[in-house]
């Protein structure tokens, strides 16, 4: 008598799902940042080079 082992097909849906949701935070918080910005220029009455300073430390972060 021989076994053969079964076919079993990994579920990947958990994976799916965190994979999505850590893309839609990046996403999120990446779009954030350009409402942060505008902000920012109001409240501390930046120039445009002045308000990009916030890019550079976000993305150099």
């Amino acid at each position: 008598m021989t076994n053969t082992p079964t076919s079993q097909h990994p579920n990947y849906t958990f994976a799916l799902i965190v994979v999505f949701i850590v893309c839609f935070l990046i996403g999120f918080i990446t779009t954030m940042n350009n409402s942060m910005i505008a902000f920012c220029s109001k409240a501390f009455d930046l120039t445009a080079q002045q308000g990009q300073y916030v890019n550079t430390a976000f993305y150099g972060a």
